[in-house]
């Protein structure tokens, strides 16, 4: 029951957030079949950039702040999206927000960048999991592991 609530929450979260953002960038939604690729890469690198901040708490214990000033950040990197420049095919998550926003307005697949948000996004889970067995490994060895 739990589960379902907090899902219903974030579900409905999300649902408003994109309606607000429909309704300040004045773009007109209109989903492609091949939608869930450009949400899929996202997720990828999403969870890489989880387990990075999840190695960190296994030593620190505590990088609430951390990760609220990280979300902070990221609103103005995403609502930047909304006019793709080649440059910006190599920061973190754009090439995804990118094939995101064209799949939920009209746009057609691009191939290559979604190759490139595919390979950012394996080389972040690569390099979250990497770092949460290296972290693990050093809360164990120093004995800080403690209750987690």
């Amino acid at each position: 029951m739990r589960l379902i609530a907090q899902g219903t929450v974030i579900l409905t979260e999300n649902f408003l957030v994109l309606l607000i953002l429909v309704v300040l960038t004045g773009v007109t939604l209109e989903v492609t079949p091949w939608w869930p690729l450009g949400i899929g890469v996202v997720l990828l690198a999403a969870v890489g950039i989880s387990l990075l901040v999840g190695a960190l708490a296994l030593y620190f214990k505590q990088v609430d702040n951390v990760f609220t000033l990280i979300q902070f950040l990221l609103i103005p990197y995403f609502l930047s999206f909304i006019q793709w420049q080649p440059y910006m095919a190599y920061l973190p998550f754009s090439p995804g927000a990118h094939l995101v926003r064209l799949g939920l307005t009209g746009g057609e697949f691009d191939r290559e960048i979604f190759l490139l948000a595919l390979l950012q996004g394996l080389l972040l889970f690569g390099a979250g999991l990497w770092a949460m067995a290296y972290m693990y490994r050093l809360v164990r060895r120093r004995g800080i592991l403690g209750r987690f």
